[in-house]
């Protein structure tokens, strides 16, 4: 907290023979220690307050400087201690400027009206015409706003949330801006109505408008030369550079706009990626990423997408105007040159190529190719479950988390009992299908596509080894990791503690949670019993730090229906029988990738290496350049987790049979 003090009648005049000048002396106020040769050519108007200068505590571009005001205009300013202000010739007006803070060759920062920094502004994501807007706000996560976007059957749940949001957007409304301290803004045009946290960077800004960058010491923002930004909140950890424009959007913690990329009207969540591209009415979820020109995202939600360069939708028909929208699960991916007329629902973890016209609702069927094929959309079910980029996708979007707050809950398991609850339906519409087929019929339909029979057989057998996998990992861990002396003991174990997580989950935006959570969640925010956004944020941290009990909970329910057995009566040869086929399945699948895998290091893939040699030059050049199968870390990483599945089963299987048998102490 600084004291400040007016100025002495000396101090006054040194200022007056250094180019300064103000209408109203007494309204200038500055620090104790304040030294008035550090000022030249400043214009005071209002009130204002200036901190110590003179320090020497800034090197730009290699070159020392000292904190002082030159060649500027201060209306209605507060500075802390050793600010450095230079050359920002329309002046700064109605701002309170921490500690620290460099500001160089800027034309203009100024607060002109009363403002909320574009919080309560509506982001109508989804659909140009409304009926899906969410106020963004400081606070704003991927979880509040799926809510806010897919819950507008509930207007009680829906009225409760705009209640909350209004307070925190009415707890921001000023007539005064702030820069937090070492905050550093060069070479930039215009800056108005925007809250500028701490440890920003603004370098050849064009304009940044209506705005509220949420920054800090270990979370900084960087926006970069060119970029245009109106009515935009920005997270910690975020950079927004080389020339992209942004309008109306909320960008979240840890995202990367670049490259010239064009955005308005969306939400972008944790790590978002958006390069050279553009997005409209978008809700992108955490890890959705675009590096491509002429791609286009419009009018949809999505999460853990990837998108190919050239890919692109629309979200009309020429009749009612841009009225539809779209759904991409998570962990999708479009391919280059790719197309998809909304409406339509795509199932988690598939793979679109070609053009679709006839509005595909797969959900349903997960892990699959989506393909053009003469004009009708062919589709694979399951196929991508074997596929090593899958894995690899997962395995790469941990280690690419930005997030500091992580104010956005994110479940980065690959398999999760939403992605093989899928699994479980995608089974079942199958097995439906074919059933219902004629005799000889080699085409089913489903949904506006077109799935071949042996696809469909291939594809069951697909999610059979997908749930297999996946309960006998959770299973074959909790054995792994229990200590027991009897069955009884086991069972202990194994019981399920209560029915939450046994039924349906969702996958909210990134989360993935019990259904039966989410709705008991809703009606206490509908009630009051919930009353703020951070209460809401705090169930679903609560919720999301029991995902390990409560995946255990599902995994158990599907492990009773499988058996027929409930838990209490389970036996040795029981586990042993799942425990058996859940190691077989992971080696088949180990060995699908694998074969995938080794696919990169085909005789195909070699051309064009060895230019200017024969056979074995292009091979060295190969192994030079991509390395061997025997080298690659990825290949390396799946006979390791080969080995270490085995090992769980082979001492899981030896403490089974080591127990005495039922009844015997």
């Amino acid at each position: 907290m600084i004291n400040y003090r007016t100025l002495t009648a000396e101090e006054i005049v040194i200022l007056e023979s250094r180019g300064c000048s103000s209408e109203q002396w007494n309204s200038v106020f500055v620090a104790h220690e304040f030294d008035p040769k550090w000022c030249r050519n400043v214009e005071f108007s209002g009130t204002v307050k200036i901190g110590r200068l003179g320090k020497e505590q800034f090197s730009i571009s290699g070159m020392p400087k000292r904190s002082s005001i030159t060649d500027a205009v201060l209306h209605n300013c507060t500075l802390g201690h050793d600010c450095y202000i230079r050359n920002v010739t329309s002046g700064i007006a109605n701002y309170e400027i921490g500690d620290s803070v460099f500001i160089e060759n800027v034309r203009l920062i100024a607060v002109d009206c009363e403002t909320t920094f574009a919080n309560g502004v509506k982001v109508p994501v989804m659909n140009e015409q409304g009926g899906r807007e969410i106020p963004m706000f400081t606070g704003l996560t991927a979880q509040i706003a799926y809510l806010l976007a897919f819950y507008r059957h509930r207007p009680l749940l829906i009225a409760s949330l705009l209640t909350f949001i209004e307070k925190q957007v009415d707890s921001v409304r000023s007539t005064t801006g702030k820069i937090g301290s070492n905050t550093r803004i060069i070479n930039c045009e215009q800056i108005t109505n925007a809250h500028i946290g701490s440890h920003a960077q603004l370098v050849g800004v064009r304009r940044l408008n209506n705005a509220t960058l949420n920054c800090s010491e270990h979370a900084s923002i960087e926006l970069g030369v060119g970029v245009i930004a109106d009515s935009v909140i920005i997270n910690g950890n975020s950079r927004i550079v080389d020339g992209a424009i942004v309008d109306t959007c909320f960008i979240g913690e840890g995202c990367d706009l670049a490259k010239h990329f064009s955005a308005e009207k969306s939400l972008f969540f944790a790590n978002f990626i958006g390069h050279h591209g553009e997005a409209f009415g978008i809700f992108a979820g955490p890890h959705t990423a675009t590096h491509h020109k002429s791609t286009l995202l419009i009018s949809a939600y999505m999460s853990f997408l990837n998108a190919g360069s050239g890919s692109n939708q629309s979200n009309h028909m020429y009749k009612l105007g841009p009225l539809h929208q779209g759904v991409i699960d998570r962990g999708s991916k479009t391919s280059s040159d790719s197309y998809v007329l909304w409406p339509a629902h795509i199932g988690a973890f598939t793979l679109i190529m070609g053009r679709h016209m006839n509005h595909p609702d797969i959900r349903e069927l997960p892990y699959s190719y989506l393909i053009e094929n003469n004009g009708e959309s062919l589709l694979i079910p399951g196929v991508n479950f074997k596929s090593v980029g899958t894995i690899r996708d997962a395995d790469k979007w941990p280690t690419r988390d930005k997030r500091v707050t992580t104010s956005d809950t994110i479940t980065y398991d690959l398999l999760t009992p939403y992605t093989i609850g899928q699994m479980k339906k995608g089974y079942d519409v199958l097995k439906k299908l074919l059933e219902g087929a004629r005799h000889n019929e080699r085409q089913l339909h489903y949904n506006g596509t077109v799935i071949p029979v042996s696809a469909a057989e291939k594809g069951m057998e697909y999610y059979r080894l997908g749930i297999i996998k996946y309960v006998g990992n959770i299973l074959a861990q909790r054995l792994f990791d229990g200590e027991y002396r009897s069955i009884e003991h086991v069972r202990e174990i194994l019981r399920k503690q209560g029915n939450i997580g046994s039924g349906n989950w969702r996958d909210m935006a990134g989360m993935t949670a019990p259904e039966e959570f989410v709705e008991a969640l809703l009606p206490a925010i509908e009630s009051g019993e919930i009353d703020s956004i951070a209460a809401i944020h705090e169930q679903f941290e609560s919720i999301n730090s029991k995902y390990r009990e409560y995946s255990w909970q599902w995994c158990a329910t599907q492990i009773e229906e499988y058996l027929s057995v409930k838990i209490d009566s389970i036996t040795v040869a029981d586990l042993e029988k799942l425990l058996l086929q859940w190691i077989t399945a992971t080696k088949l699948l180990d060995g699908y990738f694998l074969e995938d895998a080794e696919k990169e290091f085909a005789s195909r893939t070699r051309i064009s290496f060895g230019i200017d040699g024969d056979q074995d030059v292009r091979d060295r050049d190969f192994d030079a350049v991509r390395g061997t199968v025997e080298s690659n870390s990825f290949i390396s990483k799946i006979h390791t987790h080969h080995a270490s599945k085995t090992g769980i089963y082979d001492l899981v299987i030896s403490k089974l049979r080591s127990l005495p048998a039922e009844g015997v102490l």
